[in-house]
Formats: structure tokens, sequence, C-alpha cells
């Protein structure tokens, strides 16, 4: 099955153009800039009409997207209008193919944005949730280390996430991890055995100057081991 990825367009959508068609299309958060209604409003307008080029839409919201924290309800009740569209939010669905999708955004604390949470034992409540039959996991906030590089050089992806997608961790499940937020690190990487792709479109200045991602999920049998880079 075709999957279309993408993240952080902070509401430069309309730049894109049409989004590639494929079956599924995941997008990880961060559709705002300010954070605001109006914003989402505009970001619905042009969701609906790329929603016609896939089955369905599976979102998450980011740390820039304050309306969903902050008026959930009409948050939620204008994703109405999106044909097909699913919002997750520490929740999940499962594909036709009978893949288990699970959603959640959070990311470590920044500024007092939204979805924040302190990192360590208060991101990992999150991160305990995620089932551990789930094959794709949608997230803002990418693993620590993993296509996650920030101002200053630091790393803002999450340790406790990281932890869970390891070796040690109880997501065995788990072949492909989609997240955004850090706007340096789009790109792909395998690590035990699980396709990470930050699939954030801007730029550091919030421009967008990168193509969704698109990928055939999966490439392999789910119980074949991937190369580890």
């Amino acid at each position: 099955m075709r999957l279309v990825l993408a993240s952080d367009t902070h509401t430069k959508h309309r730049h894109l153009g049409d989004l590639p068609r494929g079956k599924y299309l995941l997008y990880a958060g961060d559709c705002l800039a300010s954070g605001n209604i109006i914003e989402l409003m505009s970001f619905v307008n042009w969701l609906t009409e790329q929603a016609p080029r896939f089955d369905r839409v599976i979102m998450v919201a980011g740390n820039h997207d304050v309306a969903f924290q902050t008026y959930p309800n009409l948050a939620r009740r204008l994703l109405t209008q999106v044909p097909n569209l699913t919002y997750l939010e520490d929740s999940g669905t499962q594909l036709d193919e009978g893949f288990n999708v699970w959603g959640s955004p959070w990311t470590e604390k920044y500024q007092g944005w939204a979805f924040n949470r302190e990192p360590g034992k208060e991101m990992d409540t999150g991160w305990k949730l995620v089932p551990e039959d789930t094959h794709i996991l949608l997230t803002h906030s990418p693993a620590k280390g993993i296509l996650d590089p920030g101002p200053n050089n630091k790393k803002i992806g999450c340790a406790r996430l990281a932890r869970r997608l390891g070796p040690k961790g109880n997501l065995k499940s788990v072949r492909l991890h989609v997240f955004g937020h850090s706007h340096d690190g789009y790109g792909q990487e395998v690590h035990n055995g699980v396709l990470h792709v930050n699939a954030a479109l801007c730029n550091a200045k919030s421009f967008p100057t990168k193509e969704p991602i698109v990928i055939d999920y999966p490439d392999r049998p789910l119980d074949e081991a991937a190369q580890e880079v």
C-alpha cells in the first residue's frame, strides 16, 4: 500500500500544490504556525481538497497546533469537514489491510507550546499507552538521536520514545515510525528494524522546501528484520 507522509507545513500548505496520490496520507503534526482557529480553518479547506487523492487521511497534532489543545471540541468539529479523516491523540486506528496505527502529539517541553511535557517520566506517560501490537507509530516527536537535529546542535527527540523503540523496548511490532518536529531532520533511517521517517516539509525558516515522502509499506514481510544503520 502506498503511503504519503507529510508534517510541519506551518500554514504554508498552499505552496505544496497537489499532494502525490496514495492509499493513505499520514500527517505528523504542526499544520499551524501561531496555532489559532483561523489558521486551522485554512488548513482544513486545503486538506478537504486533497483528501480525495487518498482512501483515508490520518493525522496527529504538533506543538504549534495550539488550537487542538485550547479548543479541542471546535478543532475536532472543523476536522469532520475533511472526508475520511481520522484524528489521533493518544489513540489508534486500523487500516483496511489490518495494520494497527497509533498516534500521539507530545513533544518535550519547549517555550510553552502545545502538547508539551517534561522530559523523562512525564513524556513516558504517553508512550506507555502505545499498544504492543502497533505496526505504524505516528507521532510529532522523533525518537532521540534519530533524525532530530535542533538549534545549537541539540537533539530534540525523546529519549523515552527511543528506549521503547530500541532493542530493549516493548514496541517490538512497530516497523514504521513517522514524525516531524525537527525541520532539519528530514529523511529516512532504519534502526532496530524500524523505518524512521522525518516528514517535516519546512526548513528552519518555516518555509516548505521539501517534498512529501512516498513509501510502499510494507516493502518486506513484517517479521523480516530490516538492516540497522
